[in-house]
């Protein structure tokens, strides 16, 4: 549902009207720069753009599918440097090799693979190292 919500705008539109009703004080958790942020935005809620530790872009902007085999990062060493790229620079490499913009106040880490624990750690460390702070949304 996340993914199509990312670029279906009428799903998209029917999340945030549903999260609005149950409680506007929430926020909204999106892919960045997708139909799900913007959505929420015209709704009123406070949104968090999502960026991604662990997986790869398509050019425009959205997740490489999980049924190709390059779509999910599982190293430390990539998973750091996206998010180092993202965090600095605010872009992220696509598949292609094209830089695309992407704005972020949220990484996420899946914890379903066998080196979330690992990611987390150097992901982490990096945002230290480059004094990125780790600050609540409701700030």
């Amino acid at each position: 549902l996340y993914n199509v919500a990312a670029r279906e705008s009428s799903t998209a539109e029917a999340i945030a009207k549903a999260v609005l009703a149950v409680d506007p004080g929430l926020i909204l958790y999106g892919l960045s720069g997708s139909f799900l942020i913007e959505r929420g935005n015209e709704v009123g809620l406070k949104t968090a753009n999502e960026a991604f530790a662990d997986r790869r872009y398509e050019a425009n902007g959205q997740l490489r599918s999980r049924l190709l085999p390059d779509s999910l990062i599982t190293d430390s060493e990539s998973a750091t440097a996206q998010v180092k790229q993202i965090c600095l620079e605010n872009t992220v490499q696509a598949v292609d090799g094209t830089n695309i913009s992407i704005k972020v106040d949220s990484i996420c880490i899946h914890g379903d693979g066998p080196t979330a624990a690992v990611l987390a750690k150097s992901i982490a460390d990096l945002l230290d190292e480059i004094n990125v702070s780790i600050r609540s949304l409701r700030d």
